[in-house]
């Protein structure tokens, strides 16, 4: 559940870098924008030049967006990795304080897993 937790944290350190990153390559899109609307003439020429030129910002503001979705559902995903870790915790503790006959297996079971988290400092087997 470490692991997870510092995955989730790192995906969310992206998110928030990125973040910051678009409303800079925002600016950088807008500045060549209003380079082409200040000038009187259009002819050919400048518009060749203006799809060179905007094609670099235009391109790494995309890429950011993608990055964005990329890492936002890395991060739900490890969120719903660990919550579902906890609920099923939650679970057994609940069946075991109601008093079902199973609750010494769950017991059990519960001990040995967290025997495994302790020792191996994680819920996943290592391969």
């Amino acid at each position: 559940m470490i692991e997870v937790s510092v995955l989730r944290v790192q995906s969310a350190l992206a998110v928030a870098f990125i973040n910051i990153r678009i409303p800079l390559l925002i600016g950088g899109l807008v500045n060549v924008l209003s380079k082409y609307a200040s000038l009187e003439s259009a002819n050919s020429a400048t518009s060749c030049s203006f799809m060179e030129d905007i094609k670099r910002p235009a391109v790494q503001l995309i890429s950011m967006y993608a990055l964005q979705v990329s890492y936002l559902t890395s991060h739900a995903a490890f969120l719903w990795y660990q919550l579902q870790i906890i609920i099923s915790i939650i679970n057994i503790i609940l069946t075991c304080d109601s008093g079902y006959a199973a609750c010494h297996t769950w017991k059990s079971s519960f001990r040995r897993i967290m025997l495994f988290v302790c020792l191996n400092k994680t819920f996943l087997p290592r391969l």
